[in-house]
């Protein structure tokens, strides 16, 4: 394959849907209309769990990209000084809201996994996903301009 850079989906999307292009990786959120309107056909996802749909896990391709994973998310987050008490509230109202159905559904529909849990857990996340890319990035050399 030829990686092509993109500044964007809005420009990589007329290219793919027209089929100027024959693969392209970005957010599943963004892809899942299109792959629900049978105008884009999802190969795999790149996340600990198979997508929903006909696309698997990178390592069902065959063993090409073993132990590769990654996803994007969104997370809550408040000032470092905010009170314990303010926390564990909006904590309990967010995870809540993660439950609610009609939410929940939507987000499932678009391709998202609504997932909520006490803020402990993401802290232990972030710190992973900092390890973890801190380490690949260092290890190729990468530097800002």
């Amino acid at each position: 394959m030829l990686f092509v850079p993109y500044k964007g989906t809005g420009v990589l999307m007329p290219d793919l849907l027209a089929g100027r292009l024959d693969v392209a990786f970005d957010n599943v959120l963004v892809l899942a209309t299109h792959v629900k309107s049978g105008a884009l056909r999802a190969l795999a996802g790149t996340g600990a769990k198979t997508l929903r749909g006909d696309a698997g896990s990178a390592d069902d391709l065959r063993g090409a990209l073993p132990g590769f994973q990654t996803a994007g998310g969104s997370a809550y987050l408040v000032r470092a000084k905010t009170s314990p008490p303010a926390v564990t509230r909006l904590n309990k109202e967010l995870s809540a809201l993660m439950e609610e159905p009609g939410l929940r559904d939507r987000l499932i529909s678009q391709g998202a996994e609504p997932l909520s849990g006490p803020p402990e857990a993401l802290r232990k996340h972030l710190a992973r996903e900092i390890d973890t890319w801190g380490k690949l990035i260092r290890e190729a050399g990468l530097k800002i301009d």
